[in-house]
């Protein structure tokens, strides 16, 4: 490929209203400033990763949890998947949805788009299904690759959804070879919507050659090496993704995917960090921030680019220090990601966004369009080869904000208006100063507040409504909705909240409300946004009266609470997020949390147990002397037969409660969790006896039958024998539920041996990482060969080797108290026998069984059918033994679930005189 400059190739019509420049622009220092000319190479984006690959095919391109995929993996799966979207139609400039979870195939699904042809377009499976649905109906969009777990989330409005995983063997008969090149450096790479202030969003269609001008200016400054690792934090919905999946593939580093958990919790980032000795991250001031107040350490040999909002003094002081280089980087979506860019080495004098990448302009223009002095504030316009080839069918709102170049002399070439204030300091550095509109960014999105408020209004009880973005708290800049409801109308921020997110995104939904008689105003009558009041000065919007500590442990997290939040009062019952929580202050309040009470608790605990309350309640049950119940009410009100789920081998059970999330609003439900994980009592070895314990529990909620049970893996075999010892008192048990339970006999091996104990001692393996994670411990995965038994070592170490993952004999000691319940968990699953049953079992069944295949052992799950009286029903799910209990598979099994349940309830009511 020939390294040529391209010169600007895209022409937008003049509009009536395009300015024209008064004068002939200066010469001199503003146009050394922008002499940014730099070769860079005539290709698409694919095209610089197939050389790649084709220069480094051994080496490790991508990794995302335990798997990796070399150079030539990636080309040659991305190459069979753009195959397979050739033979569905793709072709030159279609437009491709991708609506993909964090994880190897969300890359190869954008590559292979690129390589068909095709354009990407990203639907974020986390958005409201509304908002993806407007997206590709706005798009006139006809085709998208999803999962088998995201169907419910991809838009109906596409006619042809292609399942990546479902359709693996007709992808794996495609060729491996690169398709014939269809795109040019001129056609379009992807779409991607930003918020619109008429409600609708816009989609900003960038080039090939945009791209890769971009990403060779990146690899120059900051730069990356063969040798680096970046972690890729980004959803492909936000254009900086582009950076972090595309720059390391193009020059030979490798890029770690963090899953969307790793994304939001610090903990685990930080974790992630240092397994895997990451030397380059890119994140927005507010990932960098949550980040920092988690405690994070930094590392050496570390760069950290930062950029999206502004980057404040404080935030970069911090970073200085944890890392060996620290880069500001600004650029709005229609410029191509980044369009200058600033090493921060000190704070001392301003922070300023520097100066334009390879082949940029920045112009600063007064209301005149002529350029102004330096020192001077005035609107930012960007030219040169990044910029965007318009907004998708929207010709007037791309001659309104592109507007042709009068600094050029070269046809067609023309200006981005930003609609940001800036100004030009004496050494040439740009510093940002503010928006000249409504819009904002959070979180490193741009927000049109307009949007938001439309959608408010649309509620019935709001009679108007105003959005304003404040930073009350340095750093913690959060959406404010201000409401005045319809008279006499009754409305709290929770019911708000909730009609926002139906439609937008989570970055788009107000984190606190304050409820107005009216606005303020200016004396002509306009909209006072300085007057509007924050939102902390009082309990505004709350759905809950105050409640005030009954505790000590309640009294403490308040203090907590009111210091990271800044609102007094607040009661012990009132919820994080409608207090305008977020994972920054999360992060806060729990590392205040372990310094207080020297108790480790996962922020993930705040989904679960949102209140003062709740979470007092945790800690309160940790330090009591009082042996905690094995019932535990996830979800006990509710008109239906109480449903009863037994724990796993690992004894936890607060992954139950997403399972609870998705039931229906009726269904109670109930969880057994092992006795013994209190360290007060002694864990059982037999699974009889933990039948009996569990039914005596269940029947101090409900007495007498017909009884709903199931189990996942081991609590299937347990809820199986609950069954057994029921029946024999008479009782009947409506439906019996087994979550991909292993058939297990009395092994004629050692314990360690069988395959049972193998399947445990690899999901045991995935639960201590994410434990590990959680505690902030270093390289946990490599070091668990000292974290299990010896007998299950060399076990261990297999597994750790067929995924390739590094084994070392160092490692913190995991609690006492989990160790001897699980493996009494596992004592009791190898001795137990299953004898014949006179009902009825109903298994779910992951289609990802990996662990028989990784052992080369039998499956044995359909083994149940021999002691199935009433014959064994299956119901096929995604995911695996670990990921069927996350979502999005969770909701995918139960679905299937809630089918069930609903028969069962059927047949109890049918029963009833």
């Amino acid at each position: 490929m020939s390294a040529i400059r391209h010169s600007q190739a895209v022409i937008v019509d003049p509009h009536s209203h395009t300015p024209q420049l008064a004068e002939p622009a200066r010469a001199g220092l503003e146009e050394e400033w922008n002499d940014t000319e730099s070769p860079y190479p005539l290709a698409c984006v694919h095209h610089l990763f197939e050389a790649q690959a084709y220069r480094t095919p051994n080496r490790v391109a991508l990794t995302f949890e335990n798997r990796q995929l070399t150079y030539e993996e990636l080309n040659s799966r991305s190459n069979r998947v753009a195959h397979f979207l050739r033979g569905r139609g793709v072709c030159r400039g279609t437009l491709v949805g991708i609506c993909i979870d964090r994880s190897i195939d969300m890359v190869v699904g954008m590559l292979a788009i690129l390589k068909s042809g095709g354009v990407y377009v990203p639907l974020d499976p986390t958005w409201p299904t509304e908002r993806l649905a407007l997206i590709a109906d706005n798009s006139r969009m006809r085709i998208a690759i999803t999962e088998t777990g995201r169907l419910d989330v991809a838009p109906d409005v596409i006619s042809l959804r292609l399942c990546i995983d479902a359709e693996a063997e007709a992808i794996a008969h495609e060729s491996s070879d690169d398709p014939a090149d269809l795109s040019e450096p001129h056609d379009i790479a992807y779409v991607l919507h930003t918020s619109g202030s008429t409600g609708l969003p816009k989609g900003v269609q960038i080039a090939h050659r945009a791209i890769v001008n971009f990403l060779c200016s990146m690899a120059r400054r900051p730069g990356i090496a063969s040798a680096d690792v970046l972690v890729a934090v980004t959803t492909i919905s936000f254009d900086i993704a582009c950076l972090e999946l595309f720059l390391p593939l193009i020059c030979g580093a490798q890029v770690v995917v963090a899953s969307f958990e790793e994304t939001r919790d610090p903990l685990k980032l930080a974790a992630l960090l240092e397994r895997h000795s990451a030397t380059v991250m890119q994140a927005t001031p507010s990932t960098w921030r949550m980040l920092e107040s988690s405690g994070w350490a930094g590392r050496p040999n570390f760069k950290a680019l930062c950029g999206g909002e502004a980057l404040s003094r404080t935030l970069a002081s911090a970073l200085i220090v944890r890392c060996s280089s620290l880069w500001n980087l600004y650029g709005p979506t229609e410029t191509t990601v980044w369009s200058t860019i600033q090493e921060i080495s000190d704070t001392v004098s301003r922070i300023t966004i520097g100066s334009p990448i390879a082949n940029t302009q920045v112009y600063l223009l007064d209301q005149d369009f002529r350029s102004v002095p330096i020192g001077n504030s005035a609107e930012l316009y960007i030219g040169g080869d990044g910029l965007a080839c318009g907004y998708f069918d929207l010709p007037d709102l791309t001659a309104e904000r592109f507007i042709p170049n009068p600094f050029s002399r070269a046809p067609g070439t023309r200006l981005y208006r930003t609609g940001d204030f800036a100004r030009r300091l004496l050494n040439g550095e740009i510093e940002l100063l503010g928006r000249a509109d409504n819009q904002v960014k959070i979180r490193g999105f741009r927000i049109e507040l307009s949007e938001i408020e439309n959608r408010l209004r649309e509620h019935a009880n709001v009679q108007d409504a105003v959005v304003a973005a404040r930073e009350d708290l340095p750093g913690d800049r959060r959406l404010v909705g201000y409401i005045i409801g319809q008279r006499g109308s009754r409305i709290g921020a929770q019911d708000l909240r909730a009609h926002v997110q139906a439609t937008l995104p989570d970055y788009m939904t107000p984190q606190a409300f304050v409820f107005l008689d009216r606005f303020p105003v200016t004396p002509n009558g306009k909209l006072d946004r300085k007057a509007l009041p924050p939102p902390d000065t009082a309990r505004y919007g709350l759905s809950t009266r105050l409640v005030e500590p009954s505790n000590k442990i309640e009294a403490t997290l308040q203090g907590l609470w009111e210091e990271a939040l800044d609102i007094r009062p607040i009661g012990v019952d009132d919820r994080f997020l409608e207090l305008g929580g977020n994972s920054i202050i999360a992060a806060a309040i729990f590392s205040r949390m372990r310094e207080v009470f020297n108790r480790e608790i996962p922020i993930s605990n705040l989904i679960q147990a949102p209140t003062i309350a709740e979470i007092a309640e945790i800690l309160r049950r940790i330090d009591t002397d009082q042996p905690a119940s094995s019932l535990v009410a996830i979800k006990p009100s509710g008109t239906k037969t109480p449903f009863f789920c037994v724990h796993g081998a690992g004894a936890n059970i607060l992954h139950l409660t997403r399972l609870a999330d998705h039931l229906e609003p009726n269904q109670p439900f109930y969880a057994l969790q092992s006795q013994g994980l209190d360290g007060k009592c002694e864990p059982f070895t037999a699974t009889e006896a933990m039948a009996g314990h569990y039914i005596a529990e269940v029947q101090a909620v409900q007495p007498h039958g017909p009884y709903l049970l199931g189990g996942l893996s081991f609590g299937g075999a347990i809820a199986f024998e609950m069954a057994q010892q029921l029946h024999l008192k008479g009782e009947t048990t409506a439906l019996l539920v087994l979550w991909d339970t292993n058939y297990t006999q009395r092994p004629k091996v050692l314990p360690h041996h069988h395959p049972w104990f193998q399947d445990r001692v690899y999901t045991f393996v995935e639960r201590m990482e994410r434990r590990a994670i959680e505690r902030k411990q270093v390289g946990t995965l490599t070091l668990l060969t000292t974290e299990v038994p010896q007998i299950w070592r060399n076990l261990v170490r297999r597994l750790l080797k067929r995924a390739r993952i590094r084994v070392s004999e160092t490692a913190p000691e995991i609690s006492a108290t989990l160790r001897k319940v699980w493996e009494a968990n596992l004592i009791a699953a190898a001795a137990y026998k299953p004898q014949y049953y006179v009902g009825k079992v109903t298994l779910l069944w992951a289609t990802d069984w990996k662990v028989t295949e990784l052992l080369q052992q039998p499956d044995l799950r359909m083994k149940w059918s021999e002691v199935a009286g009433g014959g064994l029903e299956v119901h096929t799910i995604p995911g695996n033994p670990v990921t069927m209990r996350r979502e999005p598979y969770v909701g995918e099994m139960v679905k299937k679930l809630n089918v069930c349940l609903a028969r069962a309830n059927d047949e109890i009511s049918a029963l009833e005189p």
